[in-house]
């Protein structure tokens, strides 16, 4: 027993002291993803063979691939494996993931299989851990032996009806799988392909018993097959152990593959196609993690559609395991009306910050026909595809501003705007582009937020104008521009004690709108834009103009101008003054006048009084003074 000890501790020594190497088992190698090349045009995804070498007494052993522990790092997070890739100006069909692709690699989190996929080799997802579900397209043909075993986080599996074989043990310990569907092509399982999974439910729509050698869980699990074929399924070597056997018809329900972009809520139609009058069902749904049901009033938001009968009623709860059942009836045994079409609605609220594909399931689902019989249908799995774009970022640039309203009002006159996001666009997700999105996209402008550097303009110091206390000042925004324009957006940050009002656009800017959003603490945003693309006149002056107390710094940030082509501009040639005084504290008046003044706005004094508003400053023999504003 010691020397025993004493080789295992050596073999260990030995293994940690080695370190492993790398040789090159790859074609190419592109955006992320290792290939090889076969059959001319067509390529398969690949890995590194990795090799470790230890030695134990005189004996020199090697470990490759899936057995070399530092495999496991190579692919990471999710990965997306295209139709076809384009290497060296060729262009190749990927039709196979190899044996141990992706074996090990503990990472990964997610895999997106293209339609173009024939085959899954021996190993290619061994021991991915982290995979939480797997879609098959309908391409693929054969899942190699061990191909997904040890794939821990697997809840349930559909495997695609091309799929004819399935290896030994290609699910073995996937220690949470508890629902697989079996597609109607399978004809041959082999041996211990679901050892270890904890199966409650298994579907198995081929007509014709596939050859098994065995399952786990027979005396506990459901086993649903197609309804004329339960006596033969009862009878079959390997498939007669199942005590609980149910079968199904062509009654049944699906779910459409659904688009959503981060943070928006949706509504997912759950249709049925039924040759049966169905008078009810139950069902229960399962939305992927993070997905929130959107509640009204304290219910959740989940109706019939315009298939029901006069008196069905729809009732909904959580299911002890995270699972909303959902039950509809009629009390009087009507039937929905017609044989398919949506049923009924889930109003679904998806979580900020995700993206990509995410599964939805329907379990469980038995109906009720008018003459009592209880049919069954198969689990249904859709999903959700979340882009990650931001609500009323049309152009994708990152954050929403007024170059997204220029755009989108663009996309309206047939101006095809490019880049243009059409569901970011979509504001109340009508699936129409329309002035009323215009107008919502314009407010998310006025609340967004930006993370940007401040350029800071310093204000003149007007205090000693005209020997008084000034109080208010005529605020002036010039700039000098090169292309004309149609749309800007502005931020004004105003210093403490510091107020502001009657913003105007002056006539260089005739045709525009202007909306003022005070948004508290000094900060004022400031957008212009034409509903019908009309442009900025000029190329130089006065832009805005604003009433301002006092004459300290004011800053200005995240100045944006939008042309006629959708281009965003962020100039730097542009001014900020105070220029004019429009009223002065007034001072002591007395009955002795020495002398009277006469100023314009800009404060500069003027021999007799001009058109508009003039300043009249009158100098008492005390030396006090009092001004009065006059407007001719």
């Amino acid at each position: 027993m010691k020397t025993l000890n004493i080789i295992l501790r050596t073999l260990l020594l030995t293994l940690i002291l080695v370190n492993p190497t790398t040789m090159q088992a790859y074609n190419m190698y592109v955006n992320g993803v290792y290939y090889n090349i076969y059959n001319g045009n067509e390529a398969a995804v690949t890995y590194i063979s990795y090799s470790t070498t230890y030695v134990v007494g005189n004996t020199q052993y090697s470990l490759y691939g899936v057995s070399c522990y530092n495999y496991h790092s190579k692919y990471k997070n999710t990965v997306t494996i295209p139709e076809t890739v384009t290497y060296d100006g060729t262009t190749y069909t990927v039709t196979a993931i190899e044996n141990y692709a992706f074996a090990n690699c503990g990472a990964l989190t997610g895999v997106s299989i293209p339609n173009s996929v024939t085959t899954i080799g021996n190993y290619a997802f061994y021991n991915c851990s982290d995979i939480t579900e797997i879609s098959f397209p309908n391409s693929v043909t054969s899942i190699g032996g061990y191909a997904f075993a040890g794939c821990s986080s697997f809840s349930h599996i559909t495997i695609s009806n091309m799929v004819t074989t399935i290896g030994d043990n290609a699910f073995s310990n996937c220690s949470s799988l508890a629902s697989i569907v079996i597609g109607n092509s399978v004809t041959s399982i082999g041996s211990s392909v679901f050892g270890g999974c904890p199966l409650s439910s298994i579907t198995c729509l081929a007509t014709i018993p596939p050859s098994i050698s065995g399952f786990p869980n027979t005396n506990t699990a459901k086993l649903y097959v197609p309804r004329e074929s339960i006596e033969l399924y009862r009878t079959t070597s390997g498939w007669n152990y199942f005590k609980n056997v149910y079968g199904f018809g062509n009654d049944s329900f699906s779910v459409s593959d659904n688009s959503s972009f981060h943070g928006d809520t949706i509504v997912i139609p759950v249709s049925m196609q039924n040759e049966s009058d169905i008078t009810a069902f139950q069902t229960d749904v399962y939305l992927p993690d993070g997905f929130e049901l959107v509640k009204k009033n304290n219910e959740y938001l989940v109706s019939l559609s315009d298939r029901k009968g006069r008196d069905h009623v729809i009732m909904v709860n959580d299911a002890p395991d995270g699972a909303l059942r959902v039950l509809s009836y009629s009390p009087t045994l009507k039937a929905f009306k017609n044989n398919e079409g949506d049923l009924f609605y889930i109003t679904v609220k998806v979580p900020e910050g995700v993206c990509g594909n995410f599964p939805i399931w329907l379990r469980n689902t038995i109906l009720t026909s008018t003459n009592e019989e209880e049919l069954y249908a198969i689990d249904v799995l859709s999903n959700v595809s979340v882009t990650n774009i931001i609500k009323g970022d049309v152009n994708n640039s990152g954050d929403v501003t007024v170059t997204d309203v220029v755009e989108t009002a663009r996309y309206i006159l047939y101006l095809n705007p490019e880049p243009f996001v059409f569901e970011a666009a979509d504001m109340n997700g009508d699936g129409k582009i329309t002035i009323t999105d215009v107008m919502k996209i314009a407010n998310l402008v006025l609340d967004a937020e930006y993370d940007e550097e401040a350029p800071r303009l310093n204000a003149p110091d007007c205090s000693e104008r005209m020997g008084g206390e000034v109080n208010h000042q005529t605020v002036s925004i010039a700039l000098e521009n090169s292309q004309e324009f149609t749309a800007f957006q502005l931020d004004l940050n105003l210093p403490e004690g510091m107020t502001s009002s009657d913003f105007a656009l002056t006539e260089r800017a005739n045709g525009l709108d202007l909306i003022v959003k005070d948004k508290g603490n000094g900060k004022i945003r400031l957008m212009g834009y034409s509903p019908n693309l009309k442009t900025i006149q000029g190329q130089t002056g006065n832009l805005l103009t604003f009433q301002a107390t006092g004459c300290n710094d004011i800053v200005v940030n995240h100045i944006e101008l939008v042309t006629l082509a959708g281009e965003t501009i962020h100039p730097t040639a542009f001014t900020i003054k105070m220029d004019q005084s429009t009223a002065v504290k007034n001072l002591t008046e007395t009955e002795t006048v020495d002398h009277i003044d006469y100023f314009n706005l800009a404060g500069q004094r003027i021999d007799r009084p001009e058109s508009g508003v003039t300043l009249v400053v009158t100098t008492h023999h005390d030396g006090t003074r009092t001004t009065a504003k006059v407007i001719h």
